[in-house]
């Protein structure tokens, strides 16, 4: 029993559902561990909920608006019994430590989504779930809030503290900035003002972060912080820096913010060279962050046991369309791209003394100081076994045997992967290798494939080939994979990767200096979170 039941998982709808809720029956309490709620609420409470458009059709009527409100009122009077005896079981279980909620998204942000359920969490049955004493991690998938709400009550979010130990909280966009409402903003407040002395991770969507607020806080124990999404901007704020000064065991920082359109600013630094003070992360093992700022005084204060660094754009520099100039993905979102020059890369990494560090990624475009750099990475990291490279020719840039040549003192190197802009690569928007089959099958006797299709996808295997021919002769033995970025709007998968096999005499041993270069037909052959999506 104990074994069984330990995690539950539950369909949300059934908990507030207009009749015979649906729950854990009382005698597995005591062994339940992990609940997840799949899908959305039903939020009776939100039925018949008034918008301002409603509401003017109403007007017209007084005594429709009147009842139209009193129904109002009436459904979310009703959700309160079932946050009353959510908050009574939730405390009954003895051994609950994790709550899941796999909510569902709806586009458009007024309307329902599935089986007629709306969007968000009602305030009273959040409220019942952070009351359990002995809830140590909160996971969301899903806003929490509808834009039709109510405001906060006053006793919502009651217990002076939550002892939560970790908060991943996602709206699931990779592309657009979340339709954030000042409710949500203000749950996610209150949440962290409460739980910001247990806290070891926390995950957020950047908007729904209240940055303005964060150094108000304390957070000693904090050991991952996560945010994700369009930049935020609030008037007033104070330098992010302030904020991070609050969580000196640190060990994992991401950053990951696309610059919004309408900002008409570059990126801030996360601590400006006019601010003062004494900031320390000395357990911080890894860094991501995008649109560096070049004169950025975080990056002298980095501590030398870093392992982890990345410093590229988010979303990445070659998604950018110039002609429309701002990033033109699935989603539309108006970001636009700031990519650093080589110069403002080096005298970035100049500055930061890492010698342990064993994974690198940077993005940049070429300028004259392209081979400075190149020759900088090894000479500074000489320990790195992944380094990956986003690197944008202006008009003509190193051939590829003078990259190798500035990469050989990489000793350890394992993986390499890398986006030279080819002059043969493919533009973005046509068709070559949108379909992978031609990669991953022989289709050579296909009737229904274009054979010109077939000779191309063959060159350009061929070529790319011979460029890791000639980085594998160059750099160590070590090296094992060699991957090549072929930019492509629709691709999910876009790296395309090479091993290196070493070749054995007779007795077995690896003969030194002798291997070949071999198109590795396994989707993912190193690991498969370096290949995803960029």
């Amino acid at each position: 029993m104990p074994v069984l039941f330990r995690g539950c998982t539950l369909h949300s709808a059934n908990l507030d559902r207009k009749a015979d809720p649906e729950f854990i029956p009382p005698s597995l309490w005591n062994h339940v561990q992990i609940i997840t709620f799949l899908e959305p609420f039903w939020r009776t409470d939100m039925e018949n909920y008034i918008d301002e458009r409603r509401r003017r059709t109403l007007s017209m009527w007084p005594e429709s608006l009147k009842l139209a409100e009193r129904w109002r009122t009436e459904k979310i009077t009703a959700v309160r019994p079932v946050g009353e005896f959510l908050k009574t079981a939730l405390q009954s279980m003895p051994r609950l430590h994790t709550i899941r909620l796999r909510l569902t998204n709806a586009t458009d942000i007024s309307k329902s989504t599935m089986r007629g359920c709306t969007r968000g969490v009602s305030m009273y049955v959040l409220s019942a779930m952070l009351s359990a004493p002995q809830l140590r991690h909160l996971d969301v998938w899903g806003y929490l809030s509808h834009p039709y709400d109510e405001p906060l009550p006053a006793h919502i979010l009651s217990p002076p503290s939550i002892p939560l130990e970790s908060l991943v909280y996602d709206v699931g966009h990779n592309d657009a900035s979340p339709q954030v409402t000042g409710l949500e903003l203000s749950v996610v407040s209150l949440l962290l003002e409460r739980a910001s002395a247990t806290l070891r991770i926390l995950e957020l969507p950047s908007q729904s972060t209240p940055l303005h607020r964060m150094h108000l806080w304390t957070w000693p124990m904090l050991t991952k912080l996560s945010l994700n999404g369009e930049r935020p901007l609030y008037e007033d704020s104070p330098p992010l820096v302030v904020a991070l000064g609050q969580m000196p065991r640190l060990r994992e920082l991401s950053l990951r913010f696309a610059e919004p359109f309408t900002a008409n600013m570059s990126p801030p630094p996360i601590w400006p060279s006019w601010l003062k003070g004494s900031y320390a992360w000395p357990d911080l093992e890894r860094v991501f962050l995008t649109h560096p700022h070049p004169d950025d005084e975080f990056y002298a204060h980095l501590p030398p046991g870093l392992q982890s660094l990345s410093l590229r754009c988010w979303p990445r520099h070659y998604k950018f369309d110039p002609d429309m100039g701002y990033f033109t993905p699935q989603s539309c979102a108006n970001w636009v791209s700031s990519v650093s020059w080589s110069s403002e890369m080096l005298y970035m990494l100049r500055r930061i003394d890492a010698p342990r560090l064993t994974t690198l990624d940077v993005e940049y475009l070429v300028d004259a100081h392209d081979e400075l750099l190149l020759r900088h990475i090894p000479s500074s990291y000489p320990h790195l076994q992944v380094l990956r490279i986003h690197r944008y020719r202006q008009r003509n840039g190193s051939p590829i045997y003078t990259i190798a040549d500035c990469l050989r003192g990489l000793t350890d190197l394992r993986l390499l992967m890398i986006y030279l802009d080819f002059d043969y690569l493919p533009l973005r928007d046509e068709g070559y290798i949108h379909d992978r089959r031609a990669y991953y099958l022989d289709l050579s006797d296909d009737p229904w494939v274009d054979k010109e299709y077939l000779r191309y996808i063959e060159r350009l295997f061929e070529a790319l080939a011979q460029e890791a021919t000639t980085l594998a002769v160059a750099l160590p033995a070590t090296l094992e994979h060699i991957c090549f970025l072929i930019p492509l709007r629709e691709e999910r998968i876009q790296w395309y990767p090479f091993r290196i096999v070493r070749e054995e005499a007779d007795g077995g041993q690896e003969t030194e200096g002798r291997f070949h270069v071999q198109r590795w037909e396994q989707r993912y052959p190193y690991d498969q979170s370096l290949y995803g999506f960029e």
